[in-house]
């Protein structure tokens, strides 16, 4: 691999890795504006925050098994085809 091609994958997966973290930190503004226009409470729209936590723990756990018992090929490739 050359430098060039490693510094761009380490680019790459830096900017996935702080993907996550500002798209929630852009979303926790607008919960007043969601729930406004949505025509709910903030409560109700909080849950659409905690349900994406949820489904990303439960990622974790069902792959993070999966990966150390079969590598990260098998489970991402099975993943893939269910998508």
């Amino acid at each position: 691999m050359t430098k060039q091609r490693y510094f761009s994958l380490i680019l790459i997966l830096g900017a996935l890795t702080a993907l996550g973290p500002f798209s929630i930190d852009m979303y926790l503004p607008g919960f007043p504006a969601i729930a406004l226009d949505l025509h709910t409470t903030g409560a109700l729209v909080a849950l659409s925050l905690s349900s994406f936590f949820v489904g990303i723990s439960a990622g974790q756990l069902l792959y993070g098994p999966l990966l150390d018992r079969f590598g990260r090929k098998p489970p991402c490739c099975w993943g893939w085809r269910f998508t």
